[in-house]
């Protein structure tokens, strides 16, 4: 029997699974006005890949930003997902289609996500792919966020892959920087970024489409 190089693929999960960067900053930039605060849709260029908290330190007003504030807008923006998920979620074209290949090939699957763990958990039920996965790491599980490779180096061991055996899919440039600091192979998929921004983080590969993904590419990685 024929031995592949990869094992394991880890998936980011916001911009590779579902995209929920421009709902979430939609969704803010409608409940602002009634504090008197107005995004403008440039503003989106801060939220790109970022936890919430860290796009308002960017966006709000010095005089408006108050941490109390920010967890009151953030648990707005839970409950309206929580509640709605095929409203705010929306599938990334093809990564169903590339789950199942990999499911019908053996490679092993996991996400490695920053979001939440309630969040994660009911996303997946109500899009049908929590059976492709063998392994959740959230927010909840971290000490330490991207570019740290805490999160990639946590479902190697829990799943006892080593990071030479895994791919890390991702978006983000510190996704990119987490997996390759991690000692992973890397693909940047380029729906928060462009080409030539995510190539200054060194991914394996660039992809403009998950359709350009085999499970034959992801083992030989």
């Amino acid at each position: 029997m024929k031995t592949y190089p990869n094992q394991l693929v880890i998936f980011d999960f916001d911009g590779v699974i579902v995209d929920t960067e421009y709902t979430t900053f939609c969704f803010y930039r409608d409940i602002l006005p009634q504090w008197g605060i107005h995004l403008k849709e440039s503003d989106f260029k801060y939220k790109i890949a970022r936890k919430s908290i860290d796009f308002f330190k960017d966006v709000l007003p010095k005089d408006k930003f108050d941490e109390a504030f920010v967890q009151q807008l953030i648990t707005l923006k839970r409950q309206a997902f929580l509640n709605n998920i095929k409203q705010y979620l929306k599938p990334i074209p093809y990564a169903q289609e590339l789950l199942e290949a990999c499911r019908q090939d053996h490679l092993r699957l996991a996400i490695g996500s920053q979001n939440e763990r309630e969040l994660l958990e009911k996303a997946v039920d109500v899009f049908d792919i929590s059976h492709y996965f063998e392994l959740i790491i959230s927010l909840q599980d971290l000490k330490n966020k991207k570019p740290d490779p805490e999160i990639f180096l946590l479902i190697s061991q829990k799943l006892n892959v080593p990071p030479s055996q895994t791919v890390v899919i991702e978006d983000g440039k510190e996704g990119i920087q987490a997996a390759k600091t991690g000692g992973f192979k890397a693909i940047g998929y380029t729906n928060s970024f462009t080409r030539e921004e995510l190539a200054q983080d060194h991914p394996d590969l660039i992809v403009e489409s998950l359709k350009q993904l085999t499970p034959q590419l992801l083992r030989c990685l």
